[in-house]
This record gives structure tokens, sequence and C-alpha cells, in this order.
């Protein structure tokens, strides 16, 4: 929703600024006055090096999507971090393409209208071309530079572990990421031994494919047994975030206590169900 009430403002904001130069321009303070050959020149040219750019970007950004696939495939405690990352990129790139068709709209207008005409109309649609030429290309530089920003993966965690450890008290209260990583590995090995437990669905999964079981996969396994609930498997999976969040994040010593918490509670929930 807040990505639609952005492109609704840069929308507005260009029309808004459109306006004020078309009146300045009609009452005698001419800003972007061009002839027919110029404006056919002009327009043309950026649409194709919008289009053309907007192309590359896609295609770059398959590339950069398999690149971020075969990360997950090589360390799944990846997942969370690239999960997210293709979400925010996914958004930069509808946000381009919208603004690139209404881009080339307004280049097609001013190239069939004539440029010395000078109503409001002709004058009003000629800024609204300029502004949003100008504000695409500014922006497929600017998203160019972020994807191939360094260390993207570790920033990425950072930004999403302080937005967990904001929830919490985290500034009152931490423990050593040592500690955490302790106590999430008995909770990772609980759900796993519980899983095996169960109908040898460890071993089974195994052995399927070539890979030992994921938390996620195990959870969603103990869930169907009615061994925990859909809630409790859901905070679970939120620690599992966390914890790969706080490996992966650029400062990573400390972590929330009220999480740390958490993960002690779950070991002796899963254990307390398989002993029923």
């Amino acid at each position: 929703m807040n990505k639609i009430k952005n492109l609704i403002k840069i929308l507005i904001l260009v029309v808004l600024l459109s306006i004020v130069f078309s009146f300045m321009d009609v009452n005698g303070l001419p800003f972007f006055r061009i002839n027919d050959n110029q404006k056919l020149y002009f327009y043309s040219t950026g649409a194709q090096v919008l289009a053309g750019m907007f192309s590359i970007i896609i295609a770059a950004y398959v590339f950069f999507i398999d690149k971020l696939n075969r990360e997950v495939e090589e360390d799944d405690s990846l997942y969370d971090v690239v999960k997210e990352i293709k979400i925010r990129n996914y958004h930069k790139i509808i946000h381009m393409g919208v603004i690139l068709f209404v881009t080339l709209l307004c280049c097609f207008t001013n190239i069939i209208i004539k440029a010395n005409e000078t109503t409001f109309f002709v004058v009003f649609i000629s800024f609204m071309g300029l502004f949003f030429i100008f504000y695409e290309l500014l922006y497929i530089i600017i998203f160019a530079i972020l994807v191939v920003e360094p260390g993207k993966i570790e920033k990425t965690s950072q930004r999403l572990k302080e937005n967990e450890d904001d929830k919490g008290s985290m500034e009152k209260e931490a423990v050593e990421l040592g500690e955490f990583l302790k106590e999430y590995n008995t909770l990772e090995m609980v759900i796993t031994d519980a899983a095996s437990y169960l109908d040898g669905w460890s071993e089974r999964w195994a052995e399927q494919t070539n890979k030992p079981p994921q938390m996620m996969q195990a959870l969603q396994f103990l869930v169907q047994k009615n061994c925990i609930t859909e809630k409790e498997a859901n905070r679970i999976n939120e620690i599992r975030r966390y914890r790969n969040l706080s490996v992966h994040s650029i400062s990573n010593e400390k972590v929330n206590k009220d999480i740390y918490n958490e993960v002690q509670y779950m070991i002796k929930l899963v254990m307390n169900r398989m002993h029923k």
C-alpha cells in the first residue's frame, strides 16, 4: 500500500510542477521552447533510451535473481533476507515500469502535437514529458547502483534485524550471539528429532531429497501431526528468521533477550508435547 501511495505522490508532484511551469510559460516566462524538429528528436530519443535502459535492467535483473537463488541453495539461512531483497526490487521494477509507461505516453503525445503552439495543454504536456524523462532516467541509474551495492545481503540483514530488535527490549537487555545460537541449535535439533520420532519423517525426507530436513518443513509436518499449533509454528519460524538475520547482519554481537527466552520456552514446549 505504501508503494502505491509513493507512486501516486510522484505522479501528483510531476503534474503540479508541470502546471506551475506551464502557467509561467504561457504568461511570458518561457522555460522550454523548441521547434518541431527539436521536439521530434528530443522526445523520440528520450523514449528510445528509456525503453532500452528498462529492457537492459529487466534482463540483468533476471540474472540477479538467479544468482540470489543459487545463494539460497548453497546456504538456506539466506532464504529470508533474499526473499526481502526480491520483494523490494520487484516493487521498484513495478514503480519503474509504471513511470516508464506514463513517460512514453507523454513522449508520443509531444511528438504528434505541433511545437509552435503555445496553448496551455501543449506546454503542459511538454513539461510533463520533460520531467518524467529526467525522473525515470535518474530512477533507473539509482536502481542499477543499489542492485550492485557491495554487502547488500549483510546490510539488508542488519536492517531487518534492527526492525525486529525495535519490537523488543534490545536496548535494555541483550545476550551474546553465541549463547543464542547454542539455544537455537537445540531448538532445531528438538524439532527435527520430534519429526523423526513421528513416523520417521526426517529420514524419509533425507532419502528423497539427499538433504537434511529444514526447520520450515519439519514445522509443517509437526503441525499436520497436531504436535504443535499453527500459531506456535509461525512463531518458531519467526525465531528461525531472526536467527538467520543475526548471523548474516553486519553487527551481530548481541541479540534480543526476549527472543532468547522464547527459544528456551519453545524447546520445553516441544519436548513436553512429545512426552505426552
